[in-house]
């Protein structure tokens, strides 16, 4: 007869199944933590869809609308948002609920994403892999000694994560998860003495397949250290979500996931998550009746953020830290959108997409907080853009990222006649930025182009 009370390893997998998020396992063994009292964890959150950064915070003035080159569907002129650096932005409406936490945020403007893709899903790519076709997370080598290396919460359409040791998790997953692991009179899956076994006998000899197996063998061997922590996790009850008009996420559903990520950071379970938040929102604004409500999803999206940094700010980590404290958080979205689209009325046009200046936000550990870094052109009507901005979009449809001091952030004024990766902030450069933060070897910083070497940090990021 089948022993019911026992769980193999495939329905410890399987237990998660059929959730929005996952979890990755780690491509090392783990054991104690690093520097445990100097925890720090990453936190990035996406919104996808390719939100306009004009609706929040890297707005144009209405001077913009009046001369046809900028549509505003809020009517109302932006106000400035002033850095704790010297540098300033202008603010949409939608942003207004970020301004209590001005100084808990800084923004990085003008991040130019790429030049030669403008679609959703290689865009997305390359915010999450730096490839425009997917591959490894960025944040997965953010893992110090974690058995997991991220959380993963929703779906992520268009996404080629190569991860692919992960399986899904949400709080009703997790919970279900607990449950079912065994006592720790048992303390051991049936099939791991075997697993074992068969491991040391195949972990001989330097080929592939004997790493591979002395590596799986190591990862059975800590099953136990898993096990420990994850029955040790103390889950928030489970509190089924009111669905939202507006197709976004319920704000009981992101406060359990946020709860049950922190839980997760404690327990030493994972290093990093990756948070989408778009629900079912349809950011894509290409024609003009979606256009004239993007603003209002991006006040909701910028909603969300600030509940997720307010969580942080109010959840202890531990005795003296609140989760903020040690973590990392970066809100992001594949790109940007035109500035109008070309024969359209300016009270009557949608938008298309932009991934020539995208805004990024963070906040929490090592993050200059308060700070506004990097800038974009086409911010009067009478300005004369660049040779560099013309020879990539002759039609002036687009906003584009300007060269700046990777030290300062900020602008230096600078007019290319070529656009040269390296004299302006991408994607690369903020991503960087954070690999420093967290200690990544050079070897693994992000290239803007194959035979251009790693990509400048952005210094200014870093406090």
């Amino acid at each position: 007869m089948k022993d019911s009370s026992r769980m193999t390893r495939r329905v410890f997998l399987g237990s998660l199944a059929g959730a929005a998020g996952g979890l990755v396992l780690s491509r090392r063994a783990f054991g104690g933590e690093t520097k445990p009292d100097d925890p720090h964890f990453f936190l990035q959150v996406l919104v996808t869809g390719g939100m306009d950064s004009t609706c929040l915070l890297d707005a144009r003035p209405l001077e913009m609308t009046a001369a046809k080159l900028q549509q505003n569907y809020t009517g109302k002129e932006p106000v400035p948002w002033k850095g704790n650096n010297g540098n300033q932005t202008l603010a949409a409406p939608a942003a207004e609920a970020l301004r209590p936490l001005l100084q808990d945020i800084c923004v990085v403007n003008g991040v130019i994403m790429s030049t030669t893709f403008d679609g959703h899903d290689q865009n997305l790519n390359v915010c999450l892999t730096g490839n425009p076709f997917g591959g490894p997370s960025a944040i997965s080598r953010l893992n110090l000694d974690k058995p997991l290396d991220y959380l993963k919460v929703g779906s992520l359409l268009g996404a080629e994560l190569d991860d692919s040791r992960f399986v899904p998790l949400t709080p009703a997953g997790a919970l279900a998860l607990k449950s079912r692991l065994p006592t720790s009179g048992e303390n051991q899956f049936s099939i791991d003495p075997f697993l074992q076994a068969r491991c040391r006998e195949a972990a001989t000899g330097s080929s592939r397949f004997a790493t591979g197996a002395q590596a799986l063998g190591n990862a059975t061997a800590q099953s136990l250290s898993l096990t420990d922590r994850l029955r040790a996790l103390e889950l928030p009850p489970l509190v089924p979500p009111t669905p939202t008009n507006d197709g976004s996420i319920p704000v009981v559903e992101l406060e359990q996931n946020l709860a049950l990520m922190g839980e997760f950071f404690r327990r030493g379970i994972a290093q990093s998550a990756l948070f989408d938040i778009t629900g079912n929102m349809i950011i894509d604004a290409h024609s003009a009746p979606l256009a004239k409500g993007h603003a209002e999803l991006c006040t909701t999206t910028a909603n969300r953020f600030a509940q997720i940094i307010t969580y942080l700010k109010n959840t202890p980590f531990d005795g003296s830290r609140s989760l903020l404290d040690v973590t990392t958080v970066m809100f992001a979205s594949e790109f940007s959108r035109t500035m109008r689209q070309l024969d359209r009325p300016i009270d009557d046009t949608g938008t298309d997409h932009n991934p020539f200046s995208n805004s990024i936000l963070f906040a929490g550990k090592g993050i200059r907080a308060g700070a506004v870094l990097g800038g974009s052109d086409f911010q009067s009507s009478n300005e004369e853009l660049s040779g560099a901005h013309l020879s990539l979009d002759a039609g002036k449809l687009k906003r584009m990222g300007l060269p700046v001091d990777f030290e300062t952030g900020l602008v230096t004024g600078a007019k290319p006649a070529e656009y040269t990766a390296n004299g302006y902030l991408t994607i690369a450069s903020v991503v960087n930025a954070v690999y420093t933060l967290f200690g990544v070897d050079r070897q693994h910083h992000w290239e803007n182009g194959r035979s251009l070497g790693p990509s400048p940090v952005l210094a200014a990021l870093c406090r």
